[in-house]
């Protein structure tokens, strides 16, 4: 019983520091671009990086959400169906051991929300499971990386 306790901490453990990398990386990417990131102390709920683009102070909110080049999706949840604004993206992570940089989605909260919205109602037609609390799910061929590195926010 251990082993498995010890075997769960460390995974939550790993994907924390992947957590971690990735907003860590997203704040320099948007720094070496001019804008002023700064990492929330994830007590503001839907924001990870809070961003002043220095030219207009326009004030933007980042949802980080990062994933490693082995895994094929990012999981997301039941709050990112209704979680928009026009002043919020996210910012989709990969991970790559041998690539650097790093692939970054940035993507407007609306399309985010209305994608994994459809993709849910999707998989629950298909499979005739309740409609419930769980695990949302967010794809590179969702976006056919119609964003990839497009950090100018408009």
């Amino acid at each position: 019983m251990k082993i498995a306790k010890q075997k769960k901490a460390k995974s939550k453990s790993n994907n924390t520091q992947i957590g971690i990398i990735g907003e860590y990386s997203v704040a320099a990417e948007l720094s070496k671009r001019g804008f002023t990131a700064s990492l929330t102390l994830k007590n503001a709920e839907a924001v990870d990086i809070l961003v002043v683009a220095e030219n207009t102070h326009k004030l933007l909110g980042i949802q980080v959400k990062t994933r490693t080049f082995n895994k094929d999706k990012w999981v997301l949840n039941e709050k990112n169906e209704n979680l928009y604004a026009e002043n919020l993206y996210y910012v989709f992570v990969k991970l790559d051991k041998e690539q650097n940089p790093y692939e970054y989605h940035i993507v407007p909260s609306e399309v985010v929300a209305k994608i994994v919205k459809e993709k849910y109602d999707q998989w629950i037609k298909k499979t005739g499971k309740k409609p419930g609390k769980g695990m949302r799910f967010f794809k590179d061929e969702y976006i056919e990386n119609k964003y990839l590195n497009k950090w100018s926010f408009k």
